[in-house]
């Protein structure tokens, strides 16, 4: 009995047990479990590629920087060197892999792949030569894609103008905001069938001018928000009448500005940035650029030319 109960803990404390397989010639193996089923492969790029026992013969992606989220199974045994699987590539450098993919990541002409959710779906065989990783091409998360064109994306900062002067902006005289106009900007990124498209436009500006509702109050002034860039003050245009305006209501005194003389004027530029993947997905959202100018805010009486600072 008492040898039955000691046989009975030892397969139990085996199921948790991590076992180190040798490395090979710069190729190196760690699985747990009794089975050796749960691997994690790791290749240098110097080495004889090793035949995998069984128990070693899955591999997935490292985690930190994964693309392709497949797995890979190396059939034991190969092939015979005049099977045409190998394709022509050397047998004895290199071995093949069975490829394994989820259905979200096959990507074909036909779009992203159907299946149960969690199953994996054979993908053929793939050739692997000695000291490289299975490449795994053609099945790719659609996620990373969009990552990749979005990332390439290069919003300009905006650059803010006033007018019709913008030193001469003063208290209850309207002022003209806008920025110098960019957009749309595209980007795409490619693997395989599957493309990602974003296209990012200006849609909309928004402008804190930086005063308080009254001096001496922690209450800034409501902002302006005004649809794309703005529009720039051309002579003939009426200047009391901006469509992207505002009109300050106190000087930017020293003594209400800590010394600075100007108010810190915020501009936001609102981009809507639309994606597009080849499957015929799509999808929309915001991301914003920001810079500020400080503005010197004066009073003028009967006359431009006339005014106090």
């Amino acid at each position: 009995m008492l040898t039955r109960v000691a046989i009975v803990m030892t397969m139990v404390a085996a199921l948790f047990t991590t076992v180190t397989v040798a490395a090979h010639a710069g190729w190196a193996f760690r699985c747990k479990g009794s089975m050796g089923n749960h691997c994690n492969w790791a290749v240098t790029s110097e080495g004889v590629q090793p035949a995998l026992p069984a128990s070693v013969e899955w591999y997935s992606p490292p985690a930190e920087g994964r693309v392709y989220w497949c797995t890979y199974r190396q059939p034991s045994p190969q092939p015979t060197p005049d099977d045409v699987r190998w394709g022509g590539n050397d047998p004895e450098h290199g071995r093949l892999w069975e490829i394994w993919c989820p259905p979200e990541l096959v990507i074909g002409e036909e779009g992203v792949g159907g299946g149960m959710p969690g199953a994996y779906l054979p993908q053929g065989l793939t050739y692997v030569r000695d000291g490289e990783y299975p490449p795994g091409t053609g099945f790719t998360d659609p996620r990373v894609l969009l990552h990749e064109a979005r990332g390439a994306l290069d919003l300009p900062v905006p650059v803010p103008r006033l007018g019709p002067d913008a030193d001469t902006i003063a208290v209850k005289v309207p002022a003209w905001l806008w920025i110098e106009e960019a957009g749309p900007i595209v980007e795409t990124s490619t693997a395989g069938t599957l493309t990602a498209t974003v296209t990012a436009r200006l849609t909309r500006t928004q402008w804190q001018p930086g005063e308080p509702v009254v001096p001496g109050s922690n209450r800034p002034a409501p902002a302006v928000l005004c649809d794309g860039p703005g529009t720039a003050y051309t002579p003939g245009a009426d200047p009391a009448a901006p469509p992207c305006g505002y009109t300050y209501r106190w000087r930017s005194l020293p003594e209400r500005t800590a010394g600075t003389g100007t108010w810190p004027m915020t501009i936001t530029a609102i981009w809507t940035v639309d994606w597009e993947l080849s499957t015929g997905e799509s999808g929309s959202e915001e991301t914003t650029q920001t810079a500020t100018v400080d503005v010197r805010v004066r009073e003028w009486f009967n006359s431009l030319t006339d005014h106090v600072g």
